[in-house]
């Protein structure tokens, strides 16, 4: 298929992206790209009033009037009668798809890198704000003890008053303590 450069800037214009442009119409997006921004170099210019009328290519006396589509040359190679030509037709078909593919790849390798990065940004910020959520949280406030809970075990033991040896000394344990040492 045969792409003028105006369908590709009319599809620019309808709001179409470069790469949906060569999607749709198999150019290549470098290519696609290439012409959008001289079109839009030339209507800058244009506007600014530094246009200048271009200058037509010289063209040799034995150059062909137009390039061949690529499209064209490959059908061109596939009907020819000599083997060799039709041979390097499809060898030529083949390099263009290994390349098309690798592009592909290549484009979408990018995209997910980059997104990578971008989520990796944004994982970062948030464990900064848990952190952050974490670290302004209350935490128990302890208070600290005014007794030493070995010695009002042993001052239980003697008062024949049942507390555990191990873990924390009842509360009701640590009152009656305190009431018997405040008197004294």
């Amino acid at each position: 298929m045969q792409v003028t450069t105006k369908t590709l800037i009319a599809m620019h214009r309808d709001g179409l992206s470069d790469q949906a442009i060569a999607d749709r119409t198999g150019v290549e997006l470098a290519a696609v790209e290439r012409i959008i921004s001289a079109h839009q170099n030339e209507v800058a210019a244009h506007r600014a009033g530094t246009l200048t009328p271009p200058r037509p290519a010289p063209v040799a006396a034995s150059a062909p009037s137009a390039t061949p589509d690529v499209a064209d040359l490959l059908s061109w190679a596939a009907d020819h009668p000599s083997p060799s030509i039709r041979t390097a037709g499809v060898r030529a078909s083949t390099a263009l798809d290994v390349l098309q593919n690798r592009r592909r790849q290549d484009a979408e390798l990018e995209a997910v890198t980059s997104n990578v990065k971008e989520l990796e940004a944004r994982i970062e910020k948030l464990r900064a704000r848990a952190a952050e959520l974490r670290d302004g949280q209350k935490t128990r406030q302890v208070k600290p003890r005014d007794y030493v809970p070995a010695e009002v075990r042993a001052w239980a033991r003697e008062e024949g008053i049942p507390c555990p040896v191990a873990g924390v000394v009842p509360a009701s344990v640590v009152a009656a303590w305190r009431a018997s040492h405040a008197t004294s």
